[in-house]
């Protein structure tokens, strides 16, 4: 397995999310991780590969400076991150959880939601094989428009536009400012646009129209496994995991994977 190239981490507040529960004085997180293929020389992007997790700690696991790394540490457990990367994604949570705690906005809640994004970039080059295989898959070549699949449109991040707190004051593609307490949807790169914008957009490319950050585009695209608890057998059909001793903290439920040709070569 090729090492990642690089990777990209945010952290936001996000209402609404956490399901209802007895739970005091914690936050609830709901970590998203997305593995990503640039094929070069062509720099065409694919999400080969998305994860989502989620589950409750303490507000001191990410509040105290000393309880903080051993926190990430677990989260982190059985993703290809790197030491240097873990510090960066250390200081955002460290610094992000203690705005969100002591928000005024917050100081009746009982359970405060956010998201986490890890974005893990990998290069190969675009060969014949890899060219082959996706037009298989999606009947089109990458260098064509390709749309975002429609369980990863469903799935995008709601958001309340405030406006110290998002990336834009206005959407990217119809150019209309977005008003305060307006709800706004997010694409996994941090983006804002309006709902009704990006969703048509999406129909047409899974490209952030910003970024060109990707999104899945097809159900069934070969997983990328870094997790020890996840294998493939002869046939690369994704097996579910079964819960072993020292799993992660987070339950998780993966979005599926390609059956094609291995994108990481």
């Amino acid at each position: 397995m090729s090492k990642p190239a690089s990777c990209s981490f945010d952290m936001w507040q996000q209402d609404e999310i956490a399901p209802p529960s007895h739970h005091t004085g914690k936050f609830y997180i709901l970590l998203r991780v997305y593995f990503i293929v640039e094929y070069t020389p062509q720099h065409y992007k694919m999400n080969v590969y998305s994860k989502k997790s989620y589950g409750y700690l303490e507000r001191s696991d990410l509040v105290d400076d000393l309880k903080l790394p051993e926190t990430i540490s677990r989260m982190m457990k059985l993703l290809p991150v790197t030491e240097e990367d873990k510090e960066k994604i250390i200081k955002i949570v460290g610094s992000k959880a203690k705005l969100m705690d002591c928000n005024d906005s917050n100081a009746g809640r009982d359970v405060i939601s956010a998201v986490m994004s890890l974005r893990i970039f990998y290069k190969q080059k675009y060969n014949q094989e890899v060219e082959l295989a996706w037009a298989t898959r999606l009947g089109k070549s990458l260098g064509e428009c390709v749309p975002a699949m429609e369980l990863a449109v469903m799935d995008l991040n709601k958001v309340v536009f405030e406006k110290n707190c998002c990336l834009e004051s206005q959407c990217g593609i119809c150019l209309e400012g977005f008003c305060e307490g307006e709800e706004i949807t997010r694409l996994p790169c941090s983006h804002d646009f309006h709902g009704g914008c990006i969703v048509k957009w999406l129909k047409k490319s899974h490209l952030c129209p910003f970024c060109r950050f990707p999104l899945q585009v097809c159900g069934e695209t070969e997983a990328l496994c870094p997790f020890k608890e996840e294998k493939m057998n002869k046939d690369r059909v994704y097996r579910k995991p079964r819960r072993r001793a020292g799993q992660p903290w987070l339950r998780s439920r993966p979005y599926g994977c390609l059956n094609i040709v291995d994108p990481l070569g």
